[in-house]
């Protein structure tokens, strides 16, 4: 969480203008390192939304977030990193 995970919990602090109340994590530490490799959290947030969070060195590169709602889903691509433009097959 101190790497990655900063990232998904500001975007989520942000976007819903609101704080966690309650938090469940559970992390995997190497143990050679002593360093926090992948972490999985849930949230219950102040004004009642629920969060899933999971980052993670160990699995497929992955550097979105999803905003799932009543009325639709919000997913935003490559949220965490600059891309280039032929990345996305636009030059």
């Amino acid at each position: 969480m101190y790497d990655v995970g900063c990232y998904s919990i500001y975007t989520l602090r942000y976007i819903l203008n609101t704080e966690p109340i309650e938090v469940h994590a559970f992390g995997n530490i190497d143990p050679i390192s002593n360093v926090d490799l992948s972490a999985y959290v849930h949230m219950k947030l102040e004004n009642g939304v629920t969060a899933l969070i999971d980052c993670s060195f160990d699995m497929t590169e992955r550097n979105e977030y999803e905003i799932v709602g009543t009325k639709g889903t919000i997913k935003v691509p490559y949220a965490f990193r600059p891309i280039e433009m032929e990345e996305l097959g636009l030059m």
